[in-house]
């Protein structure tokens, strides 16, 4: 994030938006809100984000000061930034990093110490943001059942090293349990594998049997006729979604991570 916003200097590589560097001159473009900023306490919520609308610029400042602080429920513009409690502070740093209407906006943690009314209006203004601006948000979070609410591609990293990535709604592992009518093994079952890419689990001496992989529902079709062409007797098809959180553990657990 910080690299990206050209806080670090890269040591190699660039970091290109809309095809072009992100030189000083364009990182007007940006919102940045890093985790745990600080804020300049002897100022006023007002006078704080004045200072940073009159850095970018903005037109109708006032107005656009007002308007934010209606939605995020910031009411006393008047209250010193160092006093704010932490949860108003978030919403305070949301505010300044989106005040100047950026294109590319990047947010680190940006629920932490939200109440959750207030993290809900977080994630409902930032849909309406990207829909009303055509912006392009960058959201680094740990939060991942508020993250499947919102995101359309999302990537899940460990130690700087990008493990997985995902866009559009097959952004996770479907899961699909096949109930027999009488017991099978995954012998019996090894096929489907080789034939859908996917993964297969049978307890021993189970009537059921339980697919999984991605985009598995488009494969399903398919493998039910075989089973049928195989005489199986099929009495049920159960299909699930996997959740982000179990994708996560899944491939942290299986590179070591914590």
């Amino acid at each position: 994030m910080r690299s990206m916003s050209g806080y670090y200097k890269l040591l190699s590589g660039r970091v290109l938006y809309e095809g072009e560097a992100l030189t000083r001159e364009r990182l007007s473009l940006i919102g940045v809100l890093i985790e745990n900023p600080g804020v300049y306490r002897k100022l006023s919520v007002y006078e704080y984000l004045t200072f940073f609308g009159k850095l970018y610029a903005v037109n109708g400042l006032p107005q656009r000061i007002n308007e934010l602080l209606n939605i995020f429920s910031l009411e006393d513009k008047d209250f010193p930034t160092g006093k704010l409690s932490l949860g108003d502070r978030q919403k305070l740093h949301l505010i300044r990093s989106i005040i100047h209407q950026p294109q590319f906006v990047l947010w680190d943690e940006p629920f932490s110490h939200l109440d959750p009314l207030s993290q809900e209006v977080a994630i409902d203004f930032l849909k309406a943001y990207v829909e009303e601006h055509n912006s392009t948000v960058v959201v680094a979070t740990h939060q991942l059942e508020q993250a499947e609410s919102f995101v359309t591609q999302f990537g899940i990293m460990e130690k700087g090293r990008l493990l997985y990535t995902h866009s559009g709604e097959d952004n996770t592992e479907d899961r699909v349990q096949i109930v027999f009518a009488g017991s099978v093994s995954e012998d019996d079952l090894q096929w489907i594998t080789e034939l859908s890419n996917v993964t297969l689990s049978v307890p021993s001496g189970s009537s059921e049997a339980l697919l999984q992989g991605v985009r598995l529902h488009q494969k399903i079709p398919s493998i039910l006729k075989v089973l049928c062409e195989k005489d199986f007797s099929i009495r049920a098809v159960i299909p699930s979604k996997g959740s982000l959180r179990e994708l996560y553990h899944k491939l942290i657990g299986h590179h070591g991570g914590k």
